[in-house]
């Protein structure tokens, strides 16, 4: 769902332009620009456009590799990144109808690495997308509605991998890769609307199709001469999903008074997959309202997530076993969740709310290796593989408890914080597995390691910190604001590839330290419609990881300018 910016509404030409920037690290720049016009006629008629530029030098994103300190370095490290995005939208909107047309260009180009702790002198990425969304809403008088929007979308991304230089002499690596990625999605939907006193009721029904293709190139001359060549254009990957939904918000007032403070939301959403079939997802969603400013609510809700395209039809076979990489078999994940909250304001001056929920996925899909089945484990040897492929493997239980407060202590000073605790754990069990495509294979998991020969738990999620931020703001006068902003983050694990899990290798888990960032920031508005933001990221210069192997920004100062009437 993309949602630009909106005109103002008000007839009339309007314009509003920002420009920001700022150094990071030793060598990091980034800057941005962003200009938006609109026009309203007094009609309803409108038009927008927009330009919006990204563009960062100078930031090496691979930590130095520290396990083996004679390992070239290339000279130059600095990783740069461009976006750039170009939007125009049409539309009408007068009384009673609202519609429009909008579409957008993006091209994105940056340098990457080959991974944590690897840097790479020549690996570039180049991407642009198209974005067609368009929309018509109706209202036919207070209590009816109709509305229909959708959107098509198609993008292209191009990778090139050429020879990197591996010691001072200029000696390469003598490989070359290239991979083209297309992809295409479309989607509308109609709705209805409907609303009264005590009742309300959202109705429809969307088609969804999505398609890709892919075209990839390897060579290499380190021992002869090799070439590897694929492309997908002829298999047609696609798949299409279409559907129905209603939810509804009843509150109590339509049996009494007296009910007024109960209320219930129930929702259900009917699914039909072009290749795993149907499916049926609901919510429940009972709350309460213990006085005007104290709620108590509970949701109960089940959802699924399709398998991705590639899951399903990645060609990739293992000549052994005739055995694909993708699994036209696999099930969707589906998941089954529930929360139970308290909000609460205190007059106007404080307000908070905690809540504990739970997630449990089933049927999770795992990426997973494959090994000769009439060879014991402890055996295996290269020889041995069978492929690799997608399949439904074990359950994935996440659950957590949130916390947030604010406060207006008075008319210039305000404060607030909230954490958040997180768990989880995955539960394995080799009863699920689908025997019809892995051909009674040992099983073995690329994100642990470990082989499903029995029911496994495993506690602890990567990367799923608990996290707590505390922010304060201060209006000495009534242009100037100052806000500080304290953001801590817990010790959790990461994943790294673990080249001794045998035979082949797999994900191993290594901790990642706590940090604290601290940033602050002044704002002012020099006149009516211009205003200024300086900040400072970071202040500490705290050193720290969010993905192990990946560099993070240091110390960082920002200014800009925002102009609009």
């Amino acid at each position: 769902n993309i949602i630009t910016k909106k005109n103002s509404g008000k007839s009339g030409f309007h314009l509003d332009a920002s420009v920001n920037g700022g150094v990071f690290n030793k060598d990091g720049t980034v800057i941005t620009e962003d200009l938006f016009l609109n026009y309203t006629h007094k009609s309803g008629l409108y038009a927008n456009a927009e330009l919006f530029n990204l563009g960062s030098k100078g930031f090496n994103t691979t930590e130095d590799t520290v396990t083996n300190p004679t390992a070239y370095k290339h000279p130059d490290t600095g990783d740069d990144f461009s976006k750039t995005d170009v939007i125009g939208k049409i539309g009408f909107k007068k009384n009673k109808i609202d519609m429009f047309a909008s579409y957008k260009i993006t091209e994105q180009k940056n340098n990457i690495d080959d991974g944590a702790f690897t840097d790479d002198d020549n690996y570039t990425t180049d991407m642009k997308r198209n974005l067609l969304t368009y929309g018509a809403a109706y209202k036919v008088n207070d209590k009816f509605s109709f509305q229909f929007s959708g959107g098509l979308t198609d993008n292209i991304r191009q990778l090139v991998d050429d020879s990197s230089k591996v010691n001072t002499t200029g000696a390469t690596d003598k490989s070359y890769s290239e991979g083209t990625y297309k992809g295409k999605s479309s989607y509308n939907e109609f709705q209805f609307n409907f609303r009264t006193k005590g009742f309300e009721a959202t109705a429809g029904g969307y088609y969804e199709n999505e398609w890709m293709t892919s075209q990839t190139r390897y060579y290499s001359t380190s021992w002869g001469i090799y070439e590897s060549k694929s492309d997908l254009d002829t298999l047609d990957i696609n798949a299409s999903t279409s559907g129905g939904f209603l939810h509804t918000d009843i509150n109590g007032i339509l049996i009494g008074e007296k009910f007024k403070p109960y209320s219930l939301a129930l929702g259900a959403r009917y699914v039909n997959h072009s290749l795993f079939g149907t499916a049926l997802t609901y919510e429940i969603n009972p709350s309460a309202k213990l006085s005007d400013n104290a709620l108590l609510y509970f949701s109960y809700s089940t959802g699924f997530n399709a398998p991705s395209l590639y899951q399903l039809y990645s060609p990739n076979k293992n000549l052994t076993s005739n055995i694909t990489r993708g699994n036209k078999t696999l099930k969707p994940e589906e998941a089954r969740s529930f929360e139970f909250g308290f909000k609460q304001k205190a007059g106007n001056h404080l307000s908070w709310s905690a809540n504990v929920f739970q997630t449990v996925i089933s049927n999770a899909i795992d990426y997973v290796y494959l090994w000769n089945k009439n060879q014991i484990i402890d055996s295996l040897s290269f020889l041995d593989d069978r492929g690799d492929t997608y399949i439904n493997l074990g359950t994935q239980t996440n659950k957590g408890v949130e916390f947030s407060v604010s406060s207006r202590l008075s008319e210039k000073w305000m404060i607030g914080g909230n954490f958040s605790l997180v768990y989880g754990k995955l539960e394995y069990d080799p009863s699920g597995i689908d025997t019809s495509h892995t051909k009674g294979n040992h099983v073995q998991v690329y994100t642990n390691g470990a082989f499903i020969t029995k029911a496994t738990e495993s506690l602890g999620l990567v990367r799923r910190p608990n996290t707590a931020n505390f922010n304060l703001t201060f209006l000495p006068v009534k242009k100037l604001a100052l806000k500080l902003n304290v953001h801590f983050v817990g010790s959790r694990s990461d994943i790294f590839y673990d080249g001794t899990i045998g035979p082949y290798g797999a994900l191993n888990t290594v901790g990642v330290s706590e940090y604290t960032l601290i940033d602050f920031s002044v704002g002012y508005q020099i006149i009516k419609g211009l205003s200024a933001l300086i900040r400072v990221e970071n202040i500490s210069d705290a050193e720290y990881s969010e993905i192990k192997g990946y560099a993070t920004r240091g110390r960082g100062f920002y200014g800009g300018l925002r102009y609009s009437f």
